[in-house]
């Protein structure tokens, strides 16, 4: 999966405001993903609620196989099959 960082907006739940990148806040790529930091009056105060949107993207040719989920039985437990595993199901 690959990470849009053109695609970020930060958004201020309580205002409904958008915030800018690089003047209120910055994202830096990580080995695990990305870590957003605050910048300016709202890195030592960000009181309200905020939402991050984003895209991704893949390569569907790198997507692992997928496999169906067949219900053996009506009978409880159910027996599934999966990938050449089964597993019960209680319910």
């Amino acid at each position: 999966m690959t990470l849009d960082p053109d695609s970020f907006v930060l958004t201020d739940n309580d205002t409904g405001k958008a915030l800018i990148q690089g003047t209120d806040y910055q994202i830096t790529e990580t080995s695990t993903g990305f870590k957003i930091e605050f910048l300016g009056a709202l890195k030592t105060s960000a009181k309200d609620y905020y939402t991050l949107t984003y895209k991704t993207s893949f390569d569907t040719n790198e997507v692992p196989e997928v496999c169906q989920m067949v219900l053996k039985d009506s009978f409880y437990p159910l027996e599934i099959s999966s990938c050449g595993r089964s597993f019960l199901l209680f319910y």
